[in-house]
């Protein structure tokens, strides 16, 4: 069980991660096309070398006979055997070459002079003399040097020594993936001893320079060499804020036993204070979980202790059982948005704390959840805080009828409701249903029949006199029933033609019917909403059996969607290359049943709503969405989003949202490059209606060979008031070694969608 930061490390950085215990910046990636990312060693020259085939596989044995290809040789008498010239000797996968190879029979060990080369996998010795045990696979190599294929490394010492008992001793070592001639940056060390059977190594006065200046100095530093867990520092942060001053983030890894670790991370801000977080994970043969603990003693600013922790725990059972635990809680309101992770933070109102048991089989699905909230926003009414569920409680199933192409679905679900000083019920909601599936590719017709029944016991709860709605009344108890049928019916078509006389593009048209029937029952209109909303209207609507998500709520329904969609697509790699769709609902009866108070909605017909898509080439893609209210006779909401992405590194996007009388905003963001090594970033997200600019953020990125520097500026919004915070922030980014300052790149792979940036290997 490893961090994400340390896995990633570990696996892919190299010699040079293992010397640092670093981990490698996990970068995100939103691509709308399919293609590679960019080489991260494209810029360097072609190096290293390719190595011979026949030198990658298995370590050879005692008994893999030994071949030498030489110019000369001669024998000496009945033990030596002296090669010359451009000399290869050969024993399985390992290639010994040199000037000049002097070969001990009975010892089976060479001494080798000249430009002296040795090679297997991805592991390669060079030296001006060295001698070579071929049975114990140990050997010593002067002034030597080496390269680590699969990792695009190199370095030299001044001893290269490889021991019987598989360890790699060097002395006054250098390190770098920087190509031949090029001191950007390398790593020195005084000595290094690498264990290959424990996977463990030690190096003593260590020194990481960049462009000759060190930046790092460490007497001692233990590390793992394989994929194997070790204890020690991760590589920091570095980053300034108005509102934070200067931040340095140290993590330390700690590989407590095989199944359990901890990540502790010190996060030092000039104007705040230091807050200390842990992550300790741990893993048995049925149970995995987390512990993350935040303490910020004493925060500054804030005047008083802070703190934030979050358990999280699965445990599988037999029989398919599963147990989740899921337990969280801050000390103050405003801590995600103080102290969050990110560099903005986040803003939250509500944490759940949660224990699930559930069970799955081909038959049926079973959960029972038992759920409290803690809210952390002070300005939520009492009135309108979350409802305890003590528990809640489920069970699905979706069955076919013998052979016939119906199935019988049921949807059971019970529910204890508690609030203090508020209404509390005990709900049992029934939802049977009974559906058929009939079609062929070119249509498809499914019926459905079945009904809800909804039964609420509430306790503190009485009716007002106005008849109007339910009221807290302490030690009133009520009961209300709801039985309503149910029935749809949806229907369409699936018509397909040649576009425009080509034989690889094909267009559809696509017409479709979803019929609801739903009777009213306005007694519900009276009872508490306890965990119900209404659906946002979307084109997805059109085909929905409610417009209530939760069973307080059953929206009675006479009324009929229609749709229009047309494709075109591509025959050949079956991609939707423009897409269009069109639909309204047609009421035939007033809509009687709200989720709070107000009128009957008799509205005739819904909102138009029109989807379109397209993506007419990998490098563009647009989509679109717009609400239409016909008897306002204007936009009720709206959003467009353009993308251009020729290559992984470069991408720009444009997009626009409005809702009406709430939200009207603009969003552009892009990376591009401007020479080979340089590519510009920045975003601007602007409020139209307020004629503000809610977050915007520009910057830099200079790429060579073996290192990136990135540099990012940002001046952004952070809460409801409309306070304002500027920060700067810079990483440097060693290829194969990983990177220090602030993870800009994760930052820019949330705020520009498609920015993606594979991590260096």
């Amino acid at each position: 069980m490893v961090s994400k930061q340390a896995q990633q490390g570990f696996r892919r950085a190299g010699l040079a991660v293992l010397l640092l215990g670093g981990c490698l910046w996990h970068g995100l990636a939103t691509a709308q096309i399919e293609a590679e990312e960019p080489e991260p060693w494209r810029l360097c020259p072609t190096w290293p070398p390719e190595r011979p085939p026949e030198t990658v596989g298995p370590a050879p044995d005692h008994g893999t006979p030994v071949t030498v290809d030489a110019d000369s040789s001669e024998g000496i008498g009945e033990q030596y055997f002296r090669y010359q010239g451009d000399v290869i000797m050969r024993q399985g996968t390992r290639q010994l070459r040199a000037e000049e190879i002097l070969y001990d029979i009975q010892a089976n060990a060479a001494e080798m002079r000249g430009e002296v080369d040795f090679i297997q996998n991805d592991l390669a010795l060079s030296g001006e003399q060295a001698r070579f045990d071929l049975d114990s696979d140990s050997g010593e190599f002067q002034q030597g040097g080496f390269r680590l294929l699969d990792r695009h490394a190199r370095g030299d010492a001044s001893r290269l020594r490889r021991t019987a008992d598989n360890r790699t001793l060097m002395d006054d070592l250098m390190f770098t993936t920087c190509a031949p001639g090029n001191r950007d940056w390398e790593l020195h060390a005084r000595e290094m001893e690498l264990d290959h059977e424990a996977g463990r190594g030690t190096a003593r006065h260590m020194r990481l320079d960049f462009k000759r200046v060190p930046i790092f100095y460490s007497p001692w530093v233990s590390f793992p060499i394989d994929e194997s867990r070790k204890s020690g520092f991760l590589f920091p942060d570095f980053g300034r804020s108005s509102r934070h001053g200067t931040e340095v983030v140290l993590p330390w890894y700690w590989n407590i036993r095989p199944n359990l670790d901890m990540t502790l991370t010190p996060h030092h801000r000039s104007e705040r204070g230091t807050q200390l977080r842990t992550e300790t994970r741990y893993l048995t043969a049925t149970t995995r979980g987390t512990l993350d603990v935040e303490y910020h003693p004493d925060d500054k600013l804030f005047g008083d202790d802070r703190y934030y922790y979050r358990y999280r725990q699965r445990t599988d059972l037999p029989a398919n059982w599963r147990i989740n635990a899921n337990v969280q809680r801050a000390s103050d309101p405003d801590y995600f948005l103080d102290l969050g992770s990110g560099p903005g933070g986040r803003t939250r109102t509500h944490l759940p704390q949660s224990l699930t048991i559930s069970q799955r089989t081909p038959w049926y699905r079973f959960q029972s959840r038992f759920r409290i909230f803690q809210t952390i926003d002070d300005a939520i009414e009492d009135s309108r805080l979350p409802y305890r569920e003590m528990p809640d409680m489920r069970l699905d199933s979706d069955l076919p009828i013998g052979r016939s192409p119906f199935h019988a679905e049921l949807h059971h679900r019970f529910t204890r409701l508690e609030r203090a000083d508020s209404i509390e019920a005990d709900r049992l909601h029934l939802h049977p249903r009974v559906t058929g599936r009939f079609g062929t590719p070119g249509w498809f017709l499914q019926p459905a029949l079945g009904g809800q029944y909804t039964r609420h016991e509430l306790s503190n709860a009485a009716i007002n006199d106005d008849g109007d709605g339910l009221v807290f009344s302490p030690g009133e108890d009520l009961s209300f029933s709801r039985s309503t049928p149910i029935f749809s019916l949806d229907s369409g078509l699936i018509l397909e033609r040649p576009f425009a006389g080509t034989a690889n593009l094909r267009q559809t048209l696509e017409p479709r019917l979803f019929y609801l029937y739903v009777p009213a029952d306005e007694e519900q209109n009276l009872l508490p909403r306890f965990d119900t909303r209404e659906i946002d209207f979307t084109f997805a609507s059109l085909f929905m059996e409610d417009r209530f998500v939760g069973p307080d709520r059953l929206g009675d329904a006479n009324r009929v969607g229609m749709a229009l969609t047309s494709r075109i697509l591509d025959r050949d790699s079956g991609r939707s290359l423009l897409s269009g769709s069109l639909g309204q609902i047609h009421h035939f009866d007033d809509r009687e049943v709200r989720l709070r108070g107000g009128e009957t909605a008799t509205e005739a017909r819904s909102e138009l709503v029109a989807e379109v898509q397209a993506a007419p080439t990998d490098s563009f893609s647009a989509r679109t969405t717009l609400l239409w209210d016909p008897d306002d006779r204007q936009t009720s909401r709206s959003a467009i989003q353009f993308q251009y992405r020729p290559e992984p590194r470069k991408v720009i996007n444009i997009g626009y949202r409005n809702r009406r009388n709430r939200l009207d905003q603009a969003d552009v963001s892009f990376a591009w490059p401007i020479t080979e090594r340089i590519r510009v970033f920045g975003r601007w997200n602007h409020s139209l209606e307020d004629d503000e600019t809610l977050d915007r953020f520009a910057g830099l990125e200079y790429e060579s060979c073996c290192w990136a520097l990135r540099f990012t500026s940002r001046r952004y919004i952070y809460n409801r008031d409309g306070d304002l915070d500027r920060n700067f922030m810079i990483q440097l980014e060693l290829k194969g070694l990983g990177g220090v300052g602030n993870p800009v790149r994760e930052f820019l792979g949330e705020g520009i969608m498609g920015y993606g940036y594979r991590e260096f290997d």
